[in-house]
C-alpha cells in the first residue's frame, strides 16, 4: 500500500514538473534565438555606422587631397641639410617663395607673383646673384617692371620656360643693366597683353645673342630705349614685331650694337616719339622708305653720332614734327635728301647737322618760319661742299654756312650753280632773301673746270657727247655750256664695245669711257583665266623681265597700260612692254559659278555636331561639285550650352549664314528596385516607372533597351540596365527563397539593403517573442497525462477502503 501511494504521488510530481521543463526549455531556446537576433542586429548597425562614416569620410579624403597638391614648404635648415648650401636670403613675392643660396642662384619656386611697384624683392641682393633658376611653374603678375633690373652679376637664366608671362601688361625695365648676361632666350615669352617695353634690355651690354621669334608686340604702346646700350648686339631678328600701335619709339635703338636687323615690316603710323631711335649706330645702310612718321612730333637726335653710309628719308612725313634739334649731328653719313621735309611746325632746330660729315644736302623744301631756335644748325660741318637752300629758307639765331676750304682750288667762297657771285658764309647768311637767291651753291674754285663722265649704254640706243658732259668753267670760274668742239670722237651704237671720247675745255683734257652693251631686255606674260568679279591685276599675268643687262626686275605698273572688265565674260588682250621688248597675252572673263547650300540644324545638349552635318552641297567656279572642307566653315557649336548658333559656310565669293538649335537633352528614365520570391513571373516593365526622349515626350516599355536577365528559378541579385539613347539606369531585382528571408550583405548594398536588414530583424523580433507551437502540444499532454493518473489514484484509494 506504501508502495502504491509513493508511486502515485511520483506520477503526480512528473506531470507537474514535465510542463516546467518544457517550458524552459523552450525560454531557453527563445533566450538564444534572440541573443542571435540581437547579434545581427547589432552587425547590421555596425555595417550601418560604418557606411555612413565612410560616406563622411570620402568628401573628406578627397579635400585631404586636394590640400596635398600644394607641397608643404620645406624650412631653410632642412634645404641646407639637403644640399649643403648655404641660404643667404630668402622671401616671399607673391604666393612665390624665392631663396639665394651661396652659391649665388637666386631660386624662384611655383606660385604667383606680385606688382614689383618698379623694384623686385631681390634688388637688395643683386651682387650677391650670378644666376636665376625657375624651380617650378610661377605666373608673372600685370606689373613686371625691374623685375630682373640692375642684376648685372646675372649671367644665366635655369628654366625660363617655367615663367608664364601671359597676364603681363608692363615689361618696362625688365632686364635692363643686366650687364653680364650674354644669352637670353625670350622664345616661349608670351607678351600679347603687354602694353609697355620701355628699356626692356636696355644697358644689357653683355648680350650677343637675344631671342625674341615668339614676341607678340600688337598691344605694346611704348618701346622707348627698348635695345638702348645693347653693345654687343650685331643682329636682331625683328620680323615678328607688329608695331602698328606703338606710339614713343624714342631711344629704341641708341647705341646698339647691331649692324644687321629687319625693320621692314615695321608699322609706324602711330608713332609720335622717335628721338633719338637709330642714334649711335654703324650700319652700312639703312632703308626707311617704307616707313610712315606722319604722327611723328619728336625727331630729336634721330641718327645723331650714328655711321650710316647709306641713309633714305625721302618718303618722311614731317608735317607734325616740332623738334628736329640734332637730328643729325655727329652723322657719317656723306649726303642726304631731305628736299620732301615738311616742316611748317618745326620750332627746334638747334645743332641739326652739326658736327657731321654730309657733304652734300638738299634742304630746298625747308620753311623756317615758325622755327624759333637754329642754334649751330650746320657748326663744324666742315666736308659740307654743297647745299640747296629753297624760297622759304631763312639763316636765324646767328646760324651760318660752315666757311669752304681755302685750299685751292678752292678759295674761301660759296657760290650759287658754279657762276656768278661769290660769298663768304657770313655774307650768304645776312644776304640771302630766298626769293631770289635760292638754288645750289658750291665751294667756289679758281681754275678752269671741266668734268665729264663715263656712261654706259645698249645697243639700238641713241648718244650724243653731251650726255657725258657735265660742267666747265674758265678760270675765273665763270661757267662754260657744252660746245661740240669739245670732241670730234663718236661712239657706233650698233656694235657692243669700248668706245674712248676725249673732251677739252682749253688747257684741261679729260677722257671718258663709252661702253655699248648688248641690249638684253625681255619680258614675260601669261594667258590667265579669270572668273566675273575675281580681282586681276597687271602683275597678276605677269611671269618675268629682265634689265639691259639681263638681270631680272620686278613688275611696275608702267608696263602696261591695258585694263581688263572683270564684271563682264569675254576675252581682253593685254600688252606688256620693258623698254624695247614687249609680250601680248589673253585675260579670259568666265562666269563664276561658285555656290554653297546648308541647311539649319537642331540638336539637344550633348549631340555631336559638326559642319558636315548641316552642310548640303557646293560648287566651284566651273560648277563642278565640292566635297565639304573645314576651311568652309566659320562660327562655333557649343553642344553643352542650349541655345541658338550662328555659322557660316564660304566657298570663295559665296556664302551662306544657318542657325544650330542647341536644347536641353530631357531624356530619363525611373525604374526601381525590387524584391520577389522563387517561382515568381518577373518582367521588365514591372521595375519601369516611366521615360523621357531628348524633347520631353513620354516613352514606353518599348523604346527602352533592357540588358540584364533574371532567373526566377534561383535565389540571388540580378543587374537590370534600361537604356534609351545616351541614358541608362541600372537597378536590382532580388530574388528571395520562399520560406527564408535572405540576408544582404549591408557592405555591398549601401543604406537601402541595410533598411531591408532591419526591417527584417524588427519582423523577426515581433515573431520570436512567441513561444513555439511544438513546445505548447507537449505541455497540454502532460498535464493531460498528469490529471488522469491524479484521477486513476483516487479511485483506486477509494476502492482500497472499501475493500478493507
Amino acid at each position: 500500500m506504501r508502495k502504491i501511494r509513493v508511486y502515485c504521488l511520483f506520477i503526480l510530481l512528473v506531470g507537474y514538473i514535465s510542463p516546467i521543463i518544457v517550458s524552459a526549455e523552450e525560454i531557453n531556446e527563445y533566450k538564444l534565438d534572440e541573443s542571435a537576433e540581437q547579434h545581427i542586429e547589432n552587425s547590421s548597425e555596425k555595417f550601418s555606422t560604418y557606411d555612413n562614416e565612410a560616406e563622411e569620410v570620402m568628401p573628406q579624403k578627397e579635400s585631404t587631397l586636394d590640400t596635398s597638391r600644394s607641397v608643404p614648404e620645406v624650412s631653410n635648415e632642412i634645404k641646407e641639410e639637403k644640399s649643403g648650401k648655404v641660404i643667404v636670403a630668402s622671401g616671399m613675392f607673391g604666393t612665390s617663395k624665392w631663396q639665394i643660396d651661396n652659391s649665388g642662384a637666386l631660386h624662384i619656386g611655383s606660385g604667383d607673383f606680385i606688382n614689383t611697384r618698379n623694384s623686385s624683392p631681390w634688388f637688395p641682393y643683386r651682387n650677391q646673384i650670378n644666376k636665376i633658376v625657375f624651380d617650378g611653374p610661377v605666373k608673372a603678375s600685370n606689373n613686371s617692371s625691374n623685375l630682373f633690373s640692375n642684376l648685372d652679376r646675372v649671367v644665366e637664366f635655369e628654366n625660363l620656360g617655367e615663367f608664364d608671362t601671359s597676364n603681363v601688361t608692363l615689361m618696362r625695365d625688365m632686364f635692363s643693366n643686366t650687364s653680364s648676361l650674354v644669352s637670353l632666350d625670350l622664345s616661349h615669352f608670351d607678351t600679347s597683353r603687354v602694353i609697355d617695353m620701355g628699356f626692356m634690355f636696355s644697358y644689357a651690354s653683355s648680350l650677343t645673342n637675344l631671342n625674341l621669334s615668339s614676341f607678340n608686340t600688337s598691344n605694346v604702346v611704348y618701346m622707348r630705349s627698348m635695345f638702348f646700350g645693347t653693345q654687343n648686339i650685331d643682329h636682331l631678328d625683328l620680323s615678328n614685331f607688329d608695331t602698328g600701335h606703338v606710339e614713343d619709339m624714342s631711344g629704341m635703338f641708341m647705341r646698339s650694337g647691331v649692324k644687321n636687323f629687319d625693320i621692314s615690316r615695321f608699322d609706324t603710323s602711330n608713332a609720335t616719339d622717335m628721338s633719338g631711335m637709330f642714334s649711335g649706330l654703324d650700319l652700312d645702310g639703312l632703308d626707311l622708305s617704307h616707313f610712315d612718321t606722319s604722327q611723328v612730333t619728336n625727331m630729336s637726335a634721330m641718327f645723331g653720332w650714328s655711321q650710316i653710309t647709306n641713309l633714305n628719308v625721302s618718303s618722311f612725313e614731317t608735317a607734325q614734327v616740332k623738334n628736329m634739334d640734332e637730328m643729325f649731328t655727329g652723322t657719317q653719313i656723306d649726303s642726304v635728301d631731305l628736299s620732301s621735309f615738311y616742316i611748317n611746325n618745326v620750332k627746334n632746330m638747334n645743332n641739326m647737322f652739326s658736327g657731321s660729315q654730309i657733304n652734300s644736302i638738299d634742304i630746298s623744301n625747308f620753311d623756317t618760319s615758325k622755327v624759333v631756335y637754329m642754334y649751330e644748325m650746320f657748326a663744324r660741318m666742315s666736308e659740307l661742299k654743297h647745299i640747296n637752300l629753297g624760297e622759304n629758307f631763312q639763316f636765324k639765331d646767328g646760324v651760318t654756312l660752315p666757311s669752304p676750304s681755302n685750299i685751292l682750288p678752292y678759295y674761301g667762297k660759296w657760290q650759287r650753280d658754279h657762276e656768278g657771285i661769290v660769298y663768304t658764309s657770313e655774307e650768304l647768311a645776312n644776304q640771302y632773301d630766298g626769293l631770289t637767291m635760292k638754288g645750289n651753291y658750291y665751294w667756289a674754285e679758281k681754275r678752269p673746270k671741266l668734268e665729264v663722265r663715263d656712261s654706259t649704254i645698249y645697243t639700238g640706243d641713241e648718244w650724243n657727247p653731251r650726255n657725258n658732259f657735265i660742267s666747265a668753267a674758265d678760270e675765273e670760274g665763270n661757267t662754260l655750256s657744252f660746245d661740240p668742239a669739245m670732241t670730234t670722237d663718236t661712239v657706233n651704237t650698233e656694235f657692243p664695245g669700248t668706245y674712248e671720247v676725249t673732251y677739252t675745255n682749253n688747257s684741261v683734257s679729260k677722257t671718258i669711257i663709252v661702253t655699248v652693251k648688248k641690249n638684253l631686255e625681255t619680258i614675260e606674260a601669261e594667258d590667265t583665266i579669270i572668273y566675273v568679279n575675281d580681282r586681276w591685276e597687271a602683275k597678276d599675268s605677269f611671269l618675268s623681265a629682265t634689265n639691259r643687262d639681263g638681270e631680272s626686275i620686278e613688275f611696275n605698273a608702267n608696263m602696261t597700260a591695258d585694263t581688263v572688265n572683270t564684271t563682264i565674260p569675254g576675252t581682253y588682250p593685254v600688252t606688256y612692254k620693258n623698254g624695247r621688248s614687249s609680250k601680248t597675252i589673253e585675260v579670259i572673263v568666265k562666269e563664276n559659278k561658285e555656290s554653297i547650300y546648308a541647311k539649319d540644324s537642331l540638336i539637344y545638349v550633348g549631340d555631336n555636331w559638326e559642319g558636315y552635318d548641316s552642310f548640303v552641297s557646293a560648287t566651284d567656279k566651273d560648277g563642278n561639285e565640292l566635297s565639304y572642307n573645314d576651311s568652309m566653315l566659320s562660327g562655333e557649336v557649343d553642344t553643352k550650352v542650349p541655345g541658338i548658333y550662328n555659322v557660316d559656310y564660304t566657298n570663295g565669293e559665296a556664302t551662306i549664314k544657318i542657325t544650330v538649335t542647341v536644347k536641353d537633352n530631357l531624356a530619363s528614365i525611373q525604374a526601381n528596385d525590387s524584391t520577389i520570391h522563387v517561382g515568381d513571373n518577373w518582367h521588365a516593365e514591372d521595375n519601369f516607372k516611366g521615360a523621357t526622349d531628348k524633347a520631353g515626350n513620354q516613352l514606353s516599355i518599348k523604346d527602352i533597351t533592357v540588358t540584364g536577365k533574371v532567373d526566377t528559378s534561383k535565389a540571388g541579385k540580378y543587374e537590370i540596365t534600361y537604356a534609351y539613347d545616351q541614358v541608362s539606369l541600372t537597378i536590382f531585382v532580388f530574388v528571395e527563397e520562399n520560406n527564408d528571408q535572405s540576408s544582404i550583405d549591408k557592405n555591398n548594398f549601401g543604406d537601402k539593403m541595410d533598411n531591408n536588414l532591419k526591417n527584417e530583424n524588427s519582423t523577426k523580433k515581433n515573431t520570436n517573442h512567441v513561444l513555439p507551437k511544438t513546445g505548447e502540444q507537449v505541455h497540454m499532454l502532460s498535464i493531460v497525462f498528469g490529471l488522469f493518473i491524479s484521477m486513476l489514484s483516487v479511485i483506486m484509494l477509494k476502492i482500497r477502503k472499501k475493500v478493507l
